[in-house]
């Protein structure tokens, strides 16, 4: 494993909401559960439903005190977050602020990448472990990140963009990866990105979401019917799994529109759509596919609609596990 590793990763969107119903309001919309204490600096990785259970966002919250919180989303725009939570505002104390444009931000890995954190910035609680936060110098955060998977322990280091040329320097000595490897290397893990490759047609149990982002236990939230239904049943008929792509070089995945429809290699009807191209430079293309799990056992072949020699064998069900 690299010594240390970094990777430009600045959030999308950073949220600060705050009030004297902040709280209790962000428990019941939130799919995870918030209530562990403000002392405790806990962070929660989760998402944001609609009424029918579908995916619209995700986020980290950051708990800073009883009556302010930080939300940090790298896909979804400020707009989207926003939007929902304010349509369900009634007579709560509660104000939500578009804080995105301030921030910077990078995943930070590799073997000495924990006693890194714990001396470059941080304020005496060292890299912290997942559920919690710590604060940075320049007034920046540190939290686990899910980008690698469960198999390289990784952690975001977001700051305020004036403390943008600190970070830089503090991580100048190590390897900088590009975005596209980072794609590349959490679709191997079975990291789904929202709303890319799970998003608002879909259920967070048909990422594997379900296992980290959603809490049975917590009591009522938007969406919360739906879950409790999904768990009793057990199952879903469609899984996002990890796919081989095979037959598209690099212009026709330049110019292929997705998603994009799977069929069988031998004919029929489609069963499914790619989601996601990954191409690796000397390494296999890889991407992620929503398809029926009647339909899509590994080493199946299936056809891209549009891409004449253009094929995807399923590999396997992306897990969407990013905990240990």
């Amino acid at each position: 494993m690299t010594a240390l590793a970094y990777v430009w990763r600045e959030p999308r969107t950073v949220l600060e909401v705050s009030g004297p119903d902040a709280a209790e309001f962000l428990q019941g919309q939130f799919t995870n559960d918030l209530s562990g204490a403000a002392e405790q600096r806990p962070c929660v990785y989760g998402l944001w439903l609609d009424v029918k259970g579908r995916v619209l966002a995700d986020a980290h919250v950051l708990r800073l005190d009883d009556e302010r919180f930080l939300l940090f989303s790298f896909e979804v725009s400020a707009g989207v977050i926003r939007d929902r939570l304010e349509a369900y505002i009634i007579a709560d104390e509660v104000d939500v602020a578009d804080v995105s444009e301030a921030w910077a931000g990078w995943v930070v890995w590799g073997s000495t990448a924990a006693a890194a954190l714990e001396t470059a910035g941080m304020d005496g609680e060292g890299a912290p472990d997942w559920g919690r936060f710590s604060r940075t110098s320049g007034g920046g955060f540190c939290f686990r990140s899910r980008d690698l998977g469960r198999a390289v322990a990784s952690w975001h280091v977001v700051c305020p963009a004036a403390a943008q040329d600190e970070w830089g320097t503090r991580l100048a000595n190590g390897h900088e990866r590009d975005a596209d490897w980072l794609d590349w290397t959490r679709c191997r893990a079975g990291i789904p990105r929202v709303p890319r490759e799970i998003g608002p047609t879909d259920l967070p149990n048909e990422a594997g979401l379900d296992a980290e982002a959603i809490s049975y236990t917590k009591g009522c939230y938007l969406g919360q019917e739906v879950m409790a239904r999904l768990k009793h049943l057990g199952q879903v008929r469609r899984r996002l799994y990890i796919v081989g792509v095979e037959g598209v070089d690099a212009a026709a995945a330049a110019a292929l529109s997705l998603p994009a429809p799977l069929s069988p290699a031998e004919g029929g009807r489609a069963i499914g759509e790619l989601r996601s191209l990954y191409p690796r430079e000397g390494g296999q293309t890889v991407g992620m596919a929503m398809l029926r799990t009647a339909d899509a056992a590994p080493g199946a072949v299936l056809s891209i609609e549009g891409v004449p020699g253009g094929q995807v064998v399923v590999e396997a069900v992306a897990e969407g596990r990013a905990v240990p």
